[in-house]
C-alpha cells in the first residue's frame, strides 16, 4: 500500500454568539475563542497532493511552493 500526502484547503464560515457588555468586549472575547458556535459551513474545497510515493523530496517541496504561490495570488 502506498501513502499519498494531501493538503486540503477550504473556507470555513462560522456563526458565533458572544455575550458581552459592549461591542469592543465582544470583539476581544471572539478573538480569544470565547463564544458559542451556532453553525459552521465549509466552502470552496480544494486539495493538492503534496507528496507522491515515487516522488523525491525536492520535487515535493517544489510542488508545495508552487501551491503556496497560487494561494498567495488569490488573496
Amino acid at each position: 500500500m502506498k501513502k499519498y500526502v494531501f493538503e486540503i484547503t477550504y473556507e470555513v464560515v462560522e456563526e458565533v454568539v458572544v455575550e458581552a457588555d459592549d461591542y469592543e468586549e465582544a470583539e476581544v472575547k471572539l478573538e480569544e475563542g470565547r463564544g458559542e458556535i451556532l453553525s459552521e459551513d465549509k466552502y470552496d474545497w480544494d486539495f493538492t497532493c503534496t507528496k507522491m510515493p515515487d516522488e523525491n523530496e525536492e520535487e515535493a517541496w517544489i510542488n508545495i511552493i508552487k501551491y503556496l504561490l497560487v494561494l498567495m495570488s488569490l488573496s
